[in-house]
């Protein structure tokens, strides 16, 4: 029985939902507020990377709002921005991106066209 337990918490903890998004607003003075957003019940730290932070060695850490990490952005509505999060310690990318491209390392950035999100 223990097993079984252990084995369905350890599903659980796996199967729990992940949360990305990458929202963009408009600014009274003509540039945009690009939002990152990430939640997961096992995301102890997490880091945004990407083309314009000079990825991993500029990764800026996300801030704890409630049980979601955020990262605001401001940019010219121009801007298209390749970025990935660093969860733990472990590159990942968001699945729920806007558009994604090659990392050329067999896996996907994620891509915002700031124009095309603008609400």
């Amino acid at each position: 029985m223990k097993k079984i337990l252990a084995m369905a918490a350890a599903m659980a903890m796996f199967s729990a939902a992940v949360f990305a998004d990458v929202a963009c607003k408009k600014l009274d003075n003509g540039k945009v507020e690009v939002t990152f957003s990430y939640s997961h019940p096992s995301a102890k730290n997490v880091l945004l990377a990407g083309d314009f932070t000079n990825w991993q060695s500029g990764a800026k850490t996300m801030k704890k709002e409630g049980d979601t990490f955020v990262y605001r952005k401001v940019v010219s509505e121009k801007s298209v921005l390749t970025y990935k999060f660093i969860i733990n310690g472990n590159w990942m990318t968001d699945k729920n991106a806007p558009a994604t491209t090659d990392d050329g390392f067999g896996g996907k950035n994620g891509v915002v066209d700031v124009k095309t999100l603008i609400n």
